[in-house]
């Protein structure tokens, strides 16, 4: 047994105590899951006797002696990993050899030189772990330490030594380690191993990043698929309008935008379509807003005059529509122009992160609050937006109860149709 100090010895029993008091939740069933699989399903251990659990105290205290409390100062962490890989070797020894089954507190080092062959050397090269034999069994600690490590790897535990080759080949230092752990019966072994890991768990430090309290609100996507357009007394594609310019202002930040109130005329205004995008003096693309199903019945209509103008551009054509039949697509792609659907629009922001698509909301709003200068129409998306982010930063421009009352009917009624 290693000495270790009085000081090691008190700091011995705080985690001990804090091994007793931790509290596994998710973590708890990993590594029940984890001795399962060599224990059995359906094991439960049964009752030890005091001077069995005597010896699981000290294979606890000598591991900790090592790892946490060594009176030379100089921690070895990989002795925890020998004592689980000698504990799980005796589980695996139980397969060919009933007797380990039992708690026999006399057995020696002698008795398992006697009952088991130590491997020294395989293939003409000196063996630096141990593995043991009896007739055609064969196990080793090799591949128990890789099994250990993953398990606090898994668990998040990255202090805990990765170098299982030299961790293993040190297995002869610890030769009255391997002798307690094997005296063990079965149940104390599946013991011993809980003890040994919960105090493994509760004195690394754990690497974890906390997660957000509550699940942000992923607001432009509603506002796109779930928000009514075209009530009374707003323009007839207001809404999509402020859409179209919510989503390339976040889509395309490196862009400068120009675009006006609905129905206001591009050619007057010297635009192209409803939303251009420049670099500097550049037009890159242009895009004309359609709250409508195009067809190929109306497609020329509606967007001929866009088609022809946009064609004398260096720069990218976009027809921002509710819907498109399969033939006004193939005439407007053919044209040069793409395509962007309502759909195909909710496939596109679905792959954005929560920033990007709260940039698309922000674009809105300040389309409707300060290109369109509608006082009602932001109002009454900030009420939608309300209803499924009540903590979102923008409602602090949302009216008073008693002053929105009147504002509020149209949406709920609409939301109720």
């Amino acid at each position: 047994m290693s000495d270790y100090s009085p000081k090691g010895q008190q700091r011995f029993e705080v985690a001990e105590k804090r091994a007793a008091d931790y509290k596994l939740d998710k973590e708890r069933e990993a590594v029940h899951r984890f001795l399962r699989g060599y224990f059995g399903e359906e094991f439960v251990a049964g009752d030890l006797t005091p001077q069995e659990q005597e010896t699981i105290d000290e294979i606890v205290a000598y591991t900790n002696a090592h790892v946490i409390a060594a009176a030379s100062g100089r921690r070895r962490r990989y002795v925890l990993g020998l004592a689980l890989d000698f504990l799980l070797l005796a589980q695996q020894v139980c397969s060919i050899d009933p007797g380990r089954r039992h708690f026999s507190p006399t057995l020696t080092e002698g008795d398992l030189r006697t009952r088991y062959r130590f491997v020294k050397e395989r293939g003409g090269d000196v063996a630096n772990t141990l593995t043991l034999e009896r007739g055609a069994f064969s196990a080793g600690i090799r591949p128990l330490e890789e099994a250990v490590l993953a398990l606090f790897h898994r668990l998040k535990r990255p202090e805990y030594p990765v170098a299982y080759v030299y961790n293993t080949g040190q297995w002869h230092k610890y030769i009255d380690l391997l002798v307690l752990c094997f005296r063990l019966s079965e149940s104390g072994r599946h013991v011993a191993c809980l003890r040994l890991i919960t105090y493994g768990l509760a004195n690394m430090e754990k690497n974890e990043t906390y997660g957000r309290l509550s699940v942000r609100v992923r607001l432009f996507p509603k506002i796109v698929d779930e928000y009514v357009r075209g009530v009374p007394g707003e323009k007839g594609g207001l809404v999509f309008q402020a859409i179209a310019y919510g989503y390339f202002k976040a889509d395309r930040p490196h862009l400068s935008l120009v675009t006006d109130k609905t129905r206001g005329s591009s050619r007057r205004q010297h635009r192209i379509a409803d939303v251009d995008g420049y670099k500097g003096l550049d037009l890159e693309f242009s895009a004309e807003v359609k709250d409508l199903v195009v067809t190929s019945d109306n497609v020329y209509e509606a967007l001929g005059d866009f088609i022809d103008l946009v064609a004398g551009y260096d720069a990218a054509a976009i027809a921002f529509v509710r819907e498109g039949s399969d033939e006004a697509r193939s005439f407007l792609e053919e044209s040069g122009v793409e395509v962007i659907t309502q759909q195909r629009l909710l496939e596109i922001v679905g792959t954005w992160d929560w920033p990007k698509q709260d940039a698309a909301v922000q674009g809105v709003l300040h389309f409707l609050a300060h290109i369109e200068q509608s006082p009602p129409a932001y109002q009454r998306l900030l009420q939608f937006v309300e209803r499924h982010d009540p903590t979102y930063d923008a409602l602090v421009y949302l009216k008073p109860p008693e002053e929105k009352e009147a504002q509020s009917g149209t949406q709920r009624g609409l939301d109720l149709e």
